[in-house]
């Protein structure tokens, strides 16, 4: 996992997420010393980005498939986070901790949930497996980037939204 361009402490700065972005955060880690966002990254050769990217306008690279807890599921990432961990040593608390802190990367995720109605059976026989169909909805999670399984491209058609998986993972230029 690699993180593509500059990263931007925002662990003072509480106005950057919104109120449940950092509900989601705090989630999953209650503690910590530094944080902060950026909003490219390279995972297992793939690059994908943020919502907050807006350099690119013609690719969604965003719309992602991850593992949940229970379940893969489907989602669209809104930032990514690099978490410094909070020292847990009384004597760090009393004065200035000079421990060497471990970091975790995490990704904002605005999950999307499938549809009950799915793309029919092609003349009755075969079943459109790499095209789903979604709803977005306002439920955002925090995830490990590791829980990141693949890239997708989000089509939306009158109101209805639908997934697709990629055939080609790897984007050249």
């Amino acid at each position: 996992m690699f993180v593509i361009g500059a990263l931007e402490n925002i662990s003072n700065n509480l106005e950057f997420f919104t109120e449940a972005e950092w509900k989601a955060i705090r989630r999953k880690v209650p503690r910590w010393r530094k944080i902060w966002s950026f909003k490219r990254c390279q995972i297992n050769g793939v690059i994908y980005h943020s919502g907050r990217y807006n350099r690119v306008t013609a690719r969604n690279n965003f719309t992602i498939y991850f593992s949940g807890e229970k379940e893969s599921r489907y989602g669209s990432i809104l930032s990514y986070v690099k978490v410094q961990d909070q020292c847990q040593l009384a004597t760090c608390s009393i004065t200035h901790c000079k421990c060497k802190l471990g970091c975790n990367y995490f990704a904002l995720v605005q999950v999307m949930t499938m549809h009950q109605d799915q793309l029919p059976g092609l003349k009755g026989k075969a079943m459109i497996g790499h095209i789903h169909r979604v709803e977005e909805t306002t439920k955002v999670i925090t995830i490990s980037l590791e829980c990141i399984l693949e890239k997708c491209m989000l089509v939306s058609v009158s109101r209805r939204h639908f997934v697709c998986h990629l055939a080609n993972r790897i984007e050249r230029d």
